[in-house]
């Protein structure tokens, strides 16, 4: 059925181009295999862009766009021996320009995302336990009146919906009614980006910082006693970002990513099935997380250039007690660490066409040893190959 629906809309690309100008699209296809524990696994991701732009006038002009996205498994996947997960998505936004000087442009735009979630192999698309609708309402404010600094404010609401979840932990220890949605809620998100490139020359700088404020509809916090308050569970998380890019000289480009999230939560968690047994962890989902993300990038000419990649990411929760290899808690609190590197070349083939061989290795480690929920102690190799298509 995804095959059915990608087809139909490259056929939707190629009549529309004949109508309009103002277009834009793009198709990337990702074939990978990645080696983790002797295990071999095929990954395939596509993803398809399709946006046009409406003029009205000087100072206005419409933009509707369209996103398909695909994830799971790739080449062989009907044989695969164990599911893996899988999703599609399909975004759709309308969104308007409105320059009202010549240094202020407002845009305002709503959304709306259905993405389809196969978590098991049992479940149909249309009926995943994670199925989303999500509808949304967001606002930006672009002001490029200092010299070579522009300034965004935005800020978006959206509404998440699970139309298929349930947790029947949950309704067995709360006693949840199966017609509440415990995981529908609703999200808040305020950002700020401030950028430079007259600072220093051949050097570009971005700034942000990202407010994030979720709130659920129904879902409880749970007490040590295995039953809910009266409060709703809620999320606060800041984010912070930094991202400067060095031009060297003509051929080569340093690069930098550098993120810290602060995650708060009130939600608790409890481990067990016997109320009168379990074992009560508060504050279980705080967490603090670093990021840094070196790159430096060898270009050959303006269409074809070489990057190395590294990446690591250290996340320490604030309270979730680390297990050992039998499940026992220990007294200290989960850490987990992941180190990344590899090498990537990208081409363009014509003018329309790019391809871009990825190698990547990961090897991730954890103080947390318990691995019935979740590995967190693993190497792995990635190997892909991407092709897009760019009109």
């Amino acid at each position: 059925m995804r095959r059915v629906k990608l087809i139909l809309f490259i056929l939707f690309f190629f009549i529309a181009s004949n109508l309009a100008s103002q277009i834009y699209f793009n198709l990337g296809i990702e074939e990978g295999v990645m080696v983790s524990a002797g295990d071999l696994f095929f990954v395939n991701n596509i993803l398809s862009d399709l946006a046009y732009i409406i003029p009205f006038t000087d100072k206005g002009s419409l933009i509707t766009y369209y996103q398909l996205r695909y994830a799971g498994p790739g080449i062989g996947n009907s044989a695969e021996s164990k599911f893996s997960e899988r999703s599609q998505d399909h975004y759709f936004m309308l969104k308007y320009l409105w320059k009202i000087s010549p240094n202020l442009t407002l845009k305002p735009a709503v959304n709306y995302l259905k993405e389809y979630y196969k978590f098991g192999k049992n479940e149909e698309w249309g009926q995943g336990l994670y199925d989303l609708n999500k509808y949304g309402f967001e606002c930006s404010l672009n002001y490029t009146g200092i010299e070579q600094t522009p300034i965004t404010l935005s800020y978006s609401f959206q509404i998440f919906k699970y139309p298929n979840y349930s947790d029947l932990l949950t309704l067995y220890l709360t006693e949840f009614q199966k017609d509440e949605p415990a995981e529908d809620y609703k999200n808040h998100l305020i950002t700020f980006i401030l950028e430079n490139s007259s600072l220093i020359q051949n050097l570009f700088l971005s700034i942000e910082y990202d407010l994030n404020l979720s709130f659920y509809d129904n879902k409880k916090v749970l007490k040590s006693d295995g039953y809910t308050s009266n409060e709703n569970q809620k999320y606060t998380s800041h984010l912070i970002s930094f991202l400067p890019q060095y031009q060297l000289n003509n051929k080569i480009l340093f690069g930098l990513n550098f993120l810290i999230e602060i995650n708060n939560s009130n939600q608790n968690y409890i481990f067990g099935y016997d109320p009168q047994n379990i074992f009560f962890i508060e504050d279980y989902y705080s967490y603090t997380s670093f990021n840094i993300k070196p790159s430096v990038t060898y270009l050959f000419s303006k269409n074809k250039y070489f990057s190395i990649l590294f990446s690591y990411i250290g996340k320490k929760y604030k309270s979730r007690p680390a297990q050992d290899i039998e499940g026992k808690f220990l007294n200290s609190k989960v850490d987990i660490n992941s180190v990344s590197f590899g090498i990537s070349y990208y081409t363009k083939i014509s003018k329309y066409f790019s391809i871009s061989p990825t190698y990547l290795y990961i090897k991730t480690s954890s103080n947390n040893k318990y691995q019935r929920a979740a590995n967190y102690n693993y190497d792995a190799h990635l190997i892909s190959l991407s092709l897009n298509y760019e009109y």
